[in-house]
């Protein structure tokens, strides 16, 4: 039998300047050699679209997998139902807006020697807005749980919310610029 592709993306581009795509990658399984104590991968696949406007001045873009499960030595981790949305859109004079979700449905780690997981999470959530406009930034984040299960202790849904509202986007370059020189400039604290 002939080998699958890994990944298949099909690509139509308008004569107008917009395009489209659709991303496909097969679920797969990789066992190592018993002799080689790697990581095992299920692999439940994955398939998204993404669609660019014209001048690429809006995008919007759809991932899904139903899964993922890496299995080592000691423990398993376990991804289920993952799911992004994202949608850019560039105005005229430099105005920008984006807003991205990504949901996962369930995910845990798991040590091969317990019965219960010992970290869990179920229904987890962001979402993202953000607009930038004459130098400044707005953005606005929030974050959901529906359950979290730390060894023994269960919790129940909890939100975060986070507001960022006329960051002076050169101001926050000018501050990056200088930790980054102070950075490189403390000594090697590994030698």
């Amino acid at each position: 039998t002939a080998a699958r592709p890994i990944l298949q993306v099909y690509t139509t581009v308008f004569l107008h300047g917009a395009g489209q795509g659709h991303v496909f990658m097969p679920a797969f399984t990789y066992t190592p050699p018993a002799a080689q104590p790697e990581t095992s991968i299920v692999w439940d696949g994955l398939q998204g679209d993404v669609v660019v406007g014209v001048q690429g001045k809006h995008v919007t873009a759809a991932f899904q997998t139903p899964g993922l499960q890496l299995v080592g030595a000691e423990r398993t981790f376990a991804l289920h139902d993952a799911r992004m949305r994202t949608d850019v859109l560039t105005k005229r004079r430099n105005r920008n807006r984006s807003d991205t979700s990504v949901r996962i449905g369930s995910m845990a780690l798991t040590s091969h020697t317990e019965t219960q997981a010992t970290w869990a999470v179920t229904g987890a959530e962001l979402r993202t807005t953000t607009t930038t406009a004459s130098g400044t930034l707005q953005a606005v984040a929030d974050v959901r749980l529906e359950t979290l299960r730390l060894a023994d202790a269960a919790y129940g849904s909890g939100t975060s919310h986070l507001e960022i509202q006329r960051l002076h986007l050169p101001a926050l370059v000018r501050l990056l610029q200088a930790l980054r020189v102070l950075q490189q400039a403390e000594p090697d604290l590994a030698s």
